[in-house]
């Protein structure tokens, strides 16, 4: 019987802090759109010299022990099934790894990997009109919601005489609703190319799961604006009274991601300090 100990599972970026309600959030990760587009470019140059390479000489198996949030090796409770005494031994975790990169993917069989990748091609035929849809939706409720707060502040500071105040608020939230329409367009605009990309990662998947489920998890990671897997949806605290107008309109103004493949994603990379390698060996 064993039990992890230390900060394994725990996520960051459960307790954030936000600005004014007008301002534009951002995750610490985010890629520019000129940075997503040359990524783009070169996971395609990537994906093509991977044609002639085979999964043997590009990913290897790595046994490796982690250090959690706390800078202490992740251990667990080894109970003796006679005596009932219980010590604590370093966990080892065991990846795939990437030659190249470094990165670390989750332990998975080359099968187990070509049965998700055609649930992966099935399910981005559904998800990329879902997301751009979303994102529609999403734009026109954040961009509504800023122009209240705007017309509101706004119309507070005037009423108490401070007009050059009054009209710097009105031109910030201008200045906000621009960027979210900009950012909003481009993120439906981009909705077809990823998911396309997505899909044909896939398919390729199936032939070789290994490069397949690499450069998904690189055109995914584009199309989430380079956030971690971490700050997927399904994984961070929700607002703890989401029935108050100013925790509603903040959840939606959030720019969490929601990976379709979160599974496919790096979980980190061999040079990475909390890891220590402790034995690799060939596929």
């Amino acid at each position: 019987m064993w039990t992890c100990k230390g900060q394994w599972g725990k996520m960051s970026g459960q307790k954030r802090t936000f600005g004014s309600l007008m301002a534009t959030v951002a995750l610490p990760q985010d890629l520019s759109m000129c940075s997503q587009v040359q990524q783009l470019g070169s996971s395609a140059g990537a994906l093509l010299s991977s044609l002639c390479e085979s999964t043997a000489s590009a990913f290897v198996r790595v046994h490796v022990t982690k250090r959690g949030a706390d800078g202490n090796l992740l251990c667990y409770d080894h109970k003796d099934p006679v005596t009932g005494a219980v010590t604590q031994k370093e966990h080892v975790f065991t990846y795939i790894k990437d030659v190249k990169s470094g990165a670390l993917f989750l332990d998975d069989t080359q099968f187990v990997v070509r049965v998700k990748c055609v649930l992966l091609a099935i399910g981005a035929l559904f998800y990329t009109p879902g997301t751009m849809v979303w994102r529609a939706v999403k734009t026109a409720l954040v961009t509504s919601i800023i122009a209240v707060e705007t017309l509101a502040a706004t119309g507070k500071l005037f009423l108490r005489g401070k007009c050059k105040e009054s009209a710097a608020a009105l031109k910030k939230g201008a200045t906000s609703i621009a960027t979210e329409c900009n950012t909003g367009l481009y993120d439906i605009v981009k909705a077809p190319v990823c998911g396309l990309g997505c899909i044909l990662a896939a398919l390729y998947g199936i032939a070789k799961p290994y490069h397949g489920r690499k450069f998904e998890a690189m055109i995914e990671n584009i199309w989430q604006n380079g956030a971690s897997y971490k700050e997927d949806r399904r994984y961070t605290c929700r607002c703890p009274s989401p029935a108050r107008w100013k925790n509603l309109t903040q959840e939606i103004k959030k720019p969490y991601p929601f990976y379709l493949a979160w599974c496919f994603q790096p979980r980190g990379k061999i040079t990475d300090n909390r890891y220590t390698l402790i034995k690799s060996e060939p596929l």
